[in-house]
């Protein structure tokens, strides 16, 4: 795939969503949620989510990620993260982590 950005537009309209398979793309960045996006309760429910093999580098508090309070599985692995802030201190539910061949 050749993805740049994170589809919020995609899981918008989304109730709930078990997994979302984002590995094998482009992404850098994961950037902030809009107002209109961080209130919207329907978007922090996927539970699984597989980022690996992307081209992330750091991961900003108040990116996306740290508004799915109900993920228990993300796989970030063969990314380049440097740094992962605090952005994933609200996952309470969070389970399973894979930082594999970072260079964190």
């Amino acid at each position: 795939n050749s993805l740049e950005e994170f589809p919020i537009f995609f899981i918008r309209n989304k109730l709930i969503m078990k997994f979302l398979d984002l590995s094998n793309n482009k992404i850098g960045v994961l950037k902030s949620m809009d107002n209109q996006d961080s209130n919207n309760e329907r978007i922090i429910r996927i539970n699984e989510l597989y980022f690996n093999r992307n081209c992330l580098k750091f991961l900003e508090n108040d990116s996306i990620l740290s508004k799915l309070r109900y993920l228990y599985y993300l796989d970030l692995s063969e990314n380049q993260l440097t740094d992962i802030g605090n952005s994933l201190e609200q996952m309470s539910r969070l389970k399973y982590l894979n930082l594999s061949h970072n260079i964190i």
